[in-house]
């Protein structure tokens, strides 16, 4: 689902106005120029400008920005002509996921098969404000993207109709056998098999005495939910302790918790256990001693759906370079793209800073590689609003706090 995710992505974040002016390669459109009262246009597909701001926030996301250049390459990384090849055509990979985005939106509402009114676009705003505590949270996180809430409708719209336009690919354009489903089971079959272990839970504190306190209020009756609330000291705290469901032979876990958890019967709750992020009461339940399989009928019908969905998102890439000649698709290079400058003058540096130097861009040309490649997948393929990540701050929280300093710390399985 790369296309579906990425141009979602893409819908969600852009700040793309709505704002009717001419395009093309034509003359008319060199007339409208490259730049109107929101400022710098730095492509047009059809009517619809591309702002230079928009491409900015998504370079962000990828760490690539003006002052990350200047951190890793120097202050006049521009004289450098191949780094400056290598920031432009990251660019121009972002700028071209941002004008498929808008192709593809194009194409959804020439579709006569393909509606989206505006209860539906007000039901999804709405979907996206309960993700906050608040009104006023709400706003903040939108307010720190640089959306208005009109923005934030339109990119609700445009989402709706790309998403509406792969759905309508996946049951009518595309073809998917009880053959096909089979084989991706039968070649997937870890993806739907589940290692044993059990649904852990945990309350952290900072003291051997806390724990013990802890214990004693469960033992008197408390409930595990309300002491993790009342003494926990990570985002499992609101969600009752809980870490999910953790595989027993885990290596993201901490090995001292782990171990612990491991000599647990099912609903029991452990003594104190001492890791290296604190001390840990520990529960556990629902636990699977042996590996299990889910069967295939129970899982055809979802691997159904996403191979055509797979294979509606192969026809709409198959047919986008027609779609952005029909389009008219404009772009002003002189608006984004960085130029090669003269180097500058510098007193001879010592042989250390020159180390230091070279160790930095070694480090920058790995960094840049890395975000190359997302940005590569992006124009060759082109995720809902960018409603913030307040939740997934929590997790990362419970997480980091349970983790082996041996694994990356992330959640649960």
């Amino acid at each position: 689902m790369k296309l579906f995710k990425k141009v979602i992505a893409v819908l969600a974040i852009a700040t793309m106005s709505l704002s009717m002016v001419a395009c093309g390669t034509s003359k008319a459109a060199t007339e409208m120029g490259s730049k109107d009262e929101k400022g710098l246009i730095v492509a047009r597909v059809g009517d619809v400008p591309i702002y230079k701001t928009t491409l900015e926030n998504e370079m962000a996301r990828y760490g690539m920005t003006d002052s990350t250049m200047k951190m890793y390459y120097g202050e006049d990384y521009t004289s450098n002509a191949e780094v400056v090849a290598q920031y432009n055509d990251f660019k121009d990979n972002i700028i071209n996921s941002l004008i498929e985005a808008e192709v593809l939106v194009f194409k959804a509402k020439d579709m006569k098969e393909i509606k989206v009114t505006e209860d539906e676009v007000n039901e999804q705003l709405e979907a996206t404000k309960a993700q906050f505590e608040s009104e006023e949270a709400f706003n903040s996180a939108l307010k720190q993207t640089g959306m208005t809430l009109e923005d934030l409708k339109e990119n609700t719209e445009k989402s709706l109709y790309v998403t509406k336009l792969i759905e309508y690919y996946a049951e009518n354009k595309v073809e998917v056998t009880d053959e096909d489903v089979q084989k991706y089971y039968n070649e997937n079959i870890a993806n739907y098999t589940t290692k044993p272990g059990a649904n852990i839970y945990h309350i952290l504190v900072d003291s051997e005495e806390k724990a013990k306190e802890v214990l004693e209020k469960y033992n008197a009756g408390t409930s595990f939910a309300d002491l993790a609330a009342e003494y926990g000291t990570d985002g499992t705290k609101d969600v009752g302790g809980s870490l999910g469901y953790i595989e027993y032979d885990t290596q993201n876990y901490d090995a001292d918790f782990m171990a612990a958890a491991k000599k647990l019967g099912e609903g029991e709750v452990s003594q104190p256990v001492k890791t290296q992020f604190g001390w840990h009461i520990i529960k556990v339940d629902g636990i699977q001693k042996e590996e299990v399989v889910q069967p295939f009928e129970e899982v055809k019908e979802s691997i159904q759906t996403m191979l055509k969905t797979q294979k509606a998102e192969e026809a709409l890439i198959a047919e986008l370079p027609q779609w952005k000649e029909e389009y008219k698709v404009t772009r002003y290079e002189e608006n984004y793209k960085t130029e090669v400058t003269e180097p500058k003058e510098t007193p001879a540096a010592s042989d250390d800073a020159n180390t230091e130097k070279a160790t930095n861009a070694e480090k920058a040309t790995s960094s840049e590689d890395g975000a190359q490649s997302a940005g590569n997948t992006e124009a060759k393929a082109s995720e809902e609003t960018n409603a913030q990540t307040t939740e997934g701050a929590d997790a990362n929280t419970a997480e980091a706090n349970t983790a082996s300093p041996e694994a990356t710390a992330t959640p649960a399985q």
